[in-house]
């Protein structure tokens, strides 16, 4: 069911001109656009800060695949590849992703965004139709222009790298690896700026597929939040201090939510799984990014459970897999309901901050917790509004780092700065 766009998100966008002139359009191809000409790989580099995010670049490897030149896709916008494409051949859904996603890429004060992958019917110059698969990645070159608007020193360009797929399976496309030739790109353009982040905050690269990172990645929002409940997971960027002996404990505040979704609670936790492994075995990026995959980790929201999850190995996602499946130590508030009649025992309000702790009993073997038991809560405005006794812990010989699944009802979150101070390098 389409719902409606939060009201809030269309004032978050960085306001553009009206219209975007010749001169505007070519200085950008000057500046930055023509550096990706020579590619072999087929490439597109589109400008976020004019209007109708044009394409201001293409390559030697865009024109070998489709067989359009360079001149006559400079001034276009992405939809170019779609042209003379019989209209059931496309996919609303996928055009809608990349329109949404080249939109949100305008938010003030983003920092990153989730990567937008479609797969599309294109028409080559000689009449022939391709699949292309099109990987589209938000990044940040040196500002060269004045115009009064506030850029900054930063300018922002979208890069869109296509493979041909025609005869290919799902599998096939899933598995292809976009990083070499966008990091290559991304050189190109001189596009790499190193960025320091005020420490600590989110883990700095998206980690789900949905996810958008702002305000020096101190807050977290999941991309078309009206559409998704889901795909927005962040970690800290550090492990989390003790504030006790085996006692865990950050909060976050909520900046934004909806009116949809409200049986459902947002899920925080804590998990001895690093940041850096789930970016780099893409655990969220499937079509279930749900917190509850992650290995080692103990997780409180929802309709008012916990869980605690044991096993050294991310789940495998599968649809209407329940928990206890998969050995997982779970608990509920009200136990006696099936699922689809459960709900969360409060609504979500934006302003609210959320505490969650986590505490062992210190009981459990070092390295894999077995015995013992844990305890984990969620306050709400410092009233506890969760808490649950779990069956064993999480092992006490491995860093902990908070874990935050931006889902359902509330769709923006930002760490509390002077909680986040108690985080370790």
């Amino acid at each position: 069911m389409l719902r409606q766009e939060p009201a809030e998100i269309e004032r978050s966008l960085q306001k553009l001109p009206e219209v975007c002139s010749d001169e505007m359009l070519m200085d950008s191809h000057r500046q930055i656009g023509h550096k990706i000409a020579g590619a072999e790989r087929s490439a597109l580099l589109l400008d976020v800060f004019l209007p109708g995010c044009p394409i201001v670049g293409a390559s030697l490897g865009f024109e070998g695949l489709t067989g359009l030149s360079v001149s006559s896709v400079i001034g276009a916008d992405w939809r170019v590849l779609l042209e003379g494409v019989d209209p059931s051949s496309i996919s609303r859904s996928a055009c809608q992703d990349v329109d949404n996603f080249l939109r949100m890429a305008r938010m003030r004060t983003i920092n990153s965004m989730a990567d937008c992958q479609v797969t599309l019917a294109c028409l080559h110059a000689d009449g022939s139709t391709l699949r292309c698969r099109t990987c589209f990645r938000l990044v940040k070159a040196s500002e060269w222009l004045d115009d009064g608007v506030g850029h900054g020193d930063q300018h922002l360009f979208v890069l869109a790298v296509q493979a041909d797929v025609t005869g290919m399976s799902t599998s096939g496309m899933e598995a292809l690896d976009f990083e070499e030739p966008l990091e290559y790109l991304t050189d190109m353009i001189h596009a790499d700026l190193k960025e320091i982040w005020p420490d600590p905050g989110f883990f700095p690269a998206p980690l789900s597929n949905r996810c958008m990172l702002l305000n020096c990645v101190s807050t977290g929002m999941r991309r078309e939040p009206h559409q998704v409940p889901r795909g927005c997971v962040l970690m800290s960027a550090t492990h989390l201090c003790q504030t006790g002996r085996d006692v865990y404990f950050y909060k976050i505040r909520v900046e934004r939510t909806l009116s949809a979704w409200t049986s459902r609670l947002p899920f925080l936790g804590f998990t001895c799984t690093t940041p850096e492994e789930v970016n780099s075995n893409r655990f969220f990026f499937g079509s279930l990014p749900h917190a509850f995959y992650l290995a080692e980790s103990a997780m409180i929201g929802g309709t008012g459970e916990a869980w605690l999850q044991q096993s050294a190995e991310p789940l495998k996602a599968e649809v209407g897999m329940q928990l206890e499946q998969v050995g997982a130590k779970r608990k509920h508030l009200t136990p006696q309901l099936p699922e689809h009649r459960r709900s969360a025992p409060l609504v979500l309000r934006a302003g609210d901050i959320l505490g969650v702790r986590y505490e062992s009993d210190g009981e459990g073997s070092e390295h894999d917790a077995i015995g013992g038991k844990s305890f984990i809560s969620l306050s709400v405005n410092d009233d506890t509004a969760l808490e649950f006794q779990l069956d064993g812990q999480l092992p006490s010989n491995k860093p902990v780092y908070a874990v935050v699944d931006v889902c359902y009802c509330v769709y923006q979150v930002s760490m509390v700065p002077e909680v986040v101070m108690l985080m370790g390098g």
